[in-house]
């Protein structure tokens, strides 16, 4: 019982972030998560996100789900499709 108040707190604000953090369903989004992914798998190679401004939130989606490799290691974020 002690658990349930001591950590009920924490796991709200854990379920809080979770759901904060989801993914919108659109299908217009989905067609468009694919296209991006389409085209940095043409690339094949470590591209720096500035280069696709236009696609800054489809790229930090596919991110999100593990699909791109997603570095900041160098300052400026770089991605790579796997």
């Amino acid at each position: 019982l002690s658990q349930t108040f001591l950590a009920g707190p924490l796991w709200m604000l854990k379920a809080w972030t979770l759901f904060a953090s989801r993914i919108p369903f659109s299908k217009d989004l989905e067609e468009r998560l694919a296209s991006v992914l389409a085209t940095l798998k043409a690339a094949d190679k470590w591209q720096s996100i500035n280069d696709h401004p236009e696609h800054r939130t489809e790229i930090l989606y596919l991110a999100q789900m593990g699909l791109i490799d997603f570095s900041a290691h160098k300052g400026t974020p770089r991605i790579k499709a796997r």
